[in-house]
């Protein structure tokens, strides 16, 4: 049983982090999908844009604005 976990509001804005220079992938295309599935599953996304050297900044980004959700 998990016993320090935070709690979760549900209705907090998901936070996305999104490498531009992994794989082979089409990294608008990625985006796209994920905002369109937010939108599908009425929920609040922000997508956020890794570029070259920038994965550890935006991720951490992404985890303040998650943790002040």
């Amino acid at each position: 049983m998990l016993t320090n976990r935070p709690d979760f509001n549900i209705d907090a804005t998901l936070q996305f982090v999104v490498n531009g220079k992994a794989g082979h992938s089409d990294t608008d295309a990625t985006c796209a999908a994920i905002e369109a599935a937010l939108q599908a599953a009425g929920r609040k996304g922000t997508v956020l844009l890794a570029g070259p050297g920038e994965l550890g900044r935006v991720a951490e980004d992404g985890a303040k604005k998650a943790r002040a959700d």
